[in-house]
């Protein structure tokens, strides 16, 4: 059940009564992980055992990048998110080249030559 404080209510009729109980109970978080923190190497070894896996020890680590490597079944996987922006939305490059036309307007005003 999710965290949190729970009320129940039962109700029940025994011979022509109505019998009721109320009550209310709290789940705790419980971080199973927290409590064993040591390896259970038998676990590992069983679990591996059942699943068609291997169990590697800390010394074995070069033989489990081996092992891994010699798999046909594990390929690389490459992901790639396009992603288009329309100019129009970019305020700042609009001011920028409104700036830039409007020196050129000024400029060229001042000069004589519009």
């Amino acid at each position: 059940m999710p965290v949190g404080d729970y009320n129940y209510e039962a109700t029940t009729t025994i011979s022509g009564k109505k019998a009721i109980k109320k009550g209310k109970f709290v789940v705790h978080e419980i971080k199973l992980e927290s409590i064993n923190t040591v390896a259970d190497h038998q676990l590992l070894y069983y679990v591996s055992n059942t699943t068609n896996g291997e169990l590697f020890h800390a010394k074995d680590i070069q033989y489990l990048a081996e092992k891994i490597n010699a798999r046909e079944d594990i390929k690389s996987i490459s992901f790639v998110k396009k992603s288009l922006l329309d100019l129009i939305n970019l305020k700042e490059l609009f001011f920028l080249i409104l700036a830039f036309v409007s020196i050129e307007w000024i400029l060229r005003k001042r000069s004589g030559s519009y």
